[in-house]
C-alpha cells in the first residue's frame, strides 16, 4: 500500500497493491514490491484514516489467495494488481505466460 497526503487539499491518495508470487512467476517482484525504507511511513503511522485502505488491502490479498488455491474463478490470474484510491479503480498486470512490462 502506497498513501500520500495531497499538500493543497491535505486529501489522501495512493494505491493498494497485492502481488502474488510463485514458482512459475516471480520475477516481477523487483518490480512490483517496494523494498527500500521509506521516510513516507510516516504518513501510515500518523493517518488514523489508513485502517480503511488497510482492511481493502488485506480484502485483496485474500481474494486473491482463494483465486490461487481454486475456490473463487480467476479468468486473467494477474500476479500484480492495483487499487487506485483516487480513481476507486483497479488494475492487473503481470499475466502468467506473458512478458512482463
Amino acid at each position: 500500500m502506497n498513501l500520500l497526503q495531497v499538500p493543497a487539499t491535505a486529501k489522501l491518495m495512493g494505491t493498494c497493491r497485492v502481488t502474488l508470487c510463485t514458482p512459475e512467476q516471480s520475477t516481477h517482484l523487483d518490480s512490483c514490491v517496494p523494498t527500500d525504507d521509506d521516510a513516507d511511513d510516516m504518513l501510515y503511522r500518523q493517518n488514523i484514516q489508513v485502517a480503511d485502505m488497510n482492511a481493502l488491502n488485506a480484502q485483496l490479498a485474500v481474494t486473491k489467495w482463494k483465486q490461487h488455491f481454486g475456490f473463487y474463478a480467476d479468468d486473467h490470474s494477474p500476479h500484480n494488481t492495483l487499487f487506485g484510491v483516487n480513481s476507486t479503480s483497479l488494475s492487473r498486470s503481470v499475466m502468467p505466460g506473458k512478458p512482463e512490462e
